[in-house]
């Protein structure tokens, strides 16, 4: 019995030692993934592009919240405005999209591995979910445009309406891809 219970005692030391010694790498402190160069680059890149979408979100929440049209009477003044708020919700939506893109391409340092190779393309599927939506906006929009066909509303309801349906889907946006935030 003596010599099982040492024998029982030395593998457990050894046990010890061994999990100590690979927690310190024998003396050493591990390098956390976060420290190494291609981590750091990574989480710059993930900040970067974070940064940009939080700001063409901001952007446009503030552009909805100004009424910018609100004093336009005329079909003329009512037009221009709606030109130029539809041209700062577009570019709002490009800049927000674009970094849903590029947050969607970003892969971690050490990501690709052969099983990944049959993953679907996460940005790929965003761009052609995205053309779709646009295809989508600008004949439902046309439609909508129809009611006025011969009138001088007609391009206003069309500016209107692709204004409120970008607005809309940045909104939408926000919300299914809110996780690339976290």
């Amino acid at each position: 019995m003596g010599s099982s219970l040492r024998l029982l005692s030395f593998v457990a030391f050894a046990a010890i030692i061994s999990s100590a010694c690979s927690a310190l790498i024998c003396g050493q402190t591990a390098s956390r993934p976060e420290q190494r160069p291609e981590w750091k680059a990574f989480y710059a890149s993930q900040e970067t592009y974070r940064s940009r979408g939080t700001e063409a979100l901001n952007a446009e929440n503030a552009l909805e919240k100004k009424d910018e049209c609100k004093h336009a009477v005329s079909t003329l003044q009512i037009g221009q405005c709606g030109s130029r708020l539809l041209d700062s919700t577009q570019q709002n939506y490009i800049n927000y999209v674009r970094a849903i893109g590029a947050l969607l391409r970003l892969d971690p340092p050490g990501a690709k591995t052969p099983d990944e190779a049959s993953m679907p393309d996460a940005g790929r599927a965003f761009d052609a979910a995205e053309a779709l939506w646009i295809k989508y906006r600008d004949a439902q929009c046309e439609s909508g445009g129809n009611l006025y066909w011969g009138g001088t509303m007609r391009p206003g309801a069309i500016l209107g309406c692709r204004i409120k349906l970008t607005q809309r889907h940045i909104q939408d946006l926000a919300e299914i891809y809110a996780d690339l935030w976290s």
